[in-house]
């Protein structure tokens, strides 16, 4: 993998080999009777282009208790130092089978490591990699589908990543970061322009109007050619995975895509019907 990619091979590093919606995926899951190894071996296992949400979500089971010691596990692993190399895999598959709850404990993941000096390579991709999967998180979850505490945690959560975009100058000078900010790739030493880069996909991924809007804000500020750039990439993805979501913006040719596609057009023939 090129270290010098654009942005939409990034989000599509991140959304790649199947981003189905929660009810494809849990039907595929239910369909699927392939043996799971435990969730814990899952994470530490190598996934050389990331974990895909298509591997990841047979773990969110249909049996609420299984789900819920998945999700215990990884969040235990997240606050296991000894666990530090697998924590970018860990983020990764909380995003994808993690309800709204998941959010807060992601946040103070950060909040803990953006307090550490001098961070170790491991702890750079593990804070990248939270920044993204936080927005993923918040997609997947849909506010407005879950019930009241559920969508404050999400609102909090989405308020949190845009405040972190409203200022570059806010990344500490001791924190080195390179581009892609993804748990496959250490770029170069690009001191702040990496972690706010890392941010500003976090934000992509909730794909809102008011998160949108930030990002233009940022970009008509913006003076340097190359994050000019960057940005224009960021609010064409954002604006295409509006439009079709995370599954048909990473594979519009994947069968949980065309199904998606057809649910909508069945749901669009049944309002004009009424």
């Amino acid at each position: 993998m090129k270290k010098q990619v654009c942005l939409l091979g990034i989000l599509w590093l991140v959304v790649v080999e199947g981003q189905l919606n929660a009810s494809v995926f849990a039907n595929e899951a239910e369909e699927s009777h392939n043996p799971q190894i435990p969730i814990e071996e899952f994470v530490r296992s190598l996934h050389p282009h990331g974990v895909s949400m298509t591997s990841a979500i047979p773990y969110k089971s249909s049996n609420s208790s299984a789900s819920q010691d998945n999700v215990r596990t990884l969040l235990e692993m997240l606050n296991n130092k000894d666990e530090r190399p697998f924590w970018p895999t860990i983020l990764d598959a909380l995003s994808t089978i993690g309800p709204p709850s998941v959010a807060p404990k992601i946040i103070a993941f950060i909040k803990k490591l953006e307090e550490k000096h001098d961070l170790v390579a491991d702890e750079i991709r593990a804070l990248d990699a939270a920044y993204w999967d936080l927005g993923k998180l918040i997609h997947l979850n849909q506010p407005g589908d879950a019930d009241e505490k559920a969508n404050d945690e999400l609102e909090e959560a989405s308020n949190f990543l845009i405040t972190k975009i409203q200022g570059r100058e806010e990344t500490p000078p001791n924190q080195q970061h390179g581009f892609p900010p993804s748990s496959q790739l250490l770029g170069n030493d690009s001191s702040n322009e990496g972690l706010i880069e890392a941010k500003i996909l976090g934000v992509a991924f909730i794909a809102t109007e008011e998160a949108k809007g930030e990002i233009a804000k940022i970009r008509a500020r913006e003076k340097d050619p190359k994050f000019r750039l960057f940005l224009d990439q960021v609010l064409l993805a954002v604006h295409e995975i509006q439009e079709v979501g995370l599954l048909c913006y990473g594979e519009p040719e994947s069968p949980g895509c065309q199904l998606q596609q057809i649910k909508q057009r069945n749901g669009k023939l049944l309002s004009k019907g009424r």
